[in-house]
């Protein structure tokens, strides 16, 4: 894990702008300022990598957000969000 301070660039695509913009206005409150702390360090909070895959899964509150991570760019690309059920992590699901 890389500890430094240069901001990382956080990216997301409109799919997942539109699934965000469904959410309650406190939960999509609380997912931005998440991902906007996740500049300084995207391996932080409740985090944890999906196995046999790239990508990371990240619990806030109710909901996880599922992301990848491109160190050499410093790139951390969001590209879903769901609410957190018995089916959240089930195998094929995300991208």
């Amino acid at each position: 894990m890389n500890f430094s301070r240069q901001p990382w660039t956080v990216m997301h695509g409109p799919s997942f702008d539109k699934l965000l913009k469904r959410l309650p206005n406190q939960d999509r409150k609380r997912i931005e300022d998440h991902f906007e702390d996740s500049r300084f360090d995207p391996y932080s909070g409740d985090i944890r990598k999906l196995k046999g895959s790239e990508t990371w899964a990240k619990r806030i509150g109710e909901y996880r957000v599922f992301y990848e991570v491109n160190q050499p760019a410093r790139l951390v690309e969001v590209f879903y969000i769901e609410r957190r059920t018995t089916q959240t992590y089930r195998k094929g699901k995300h991208k």
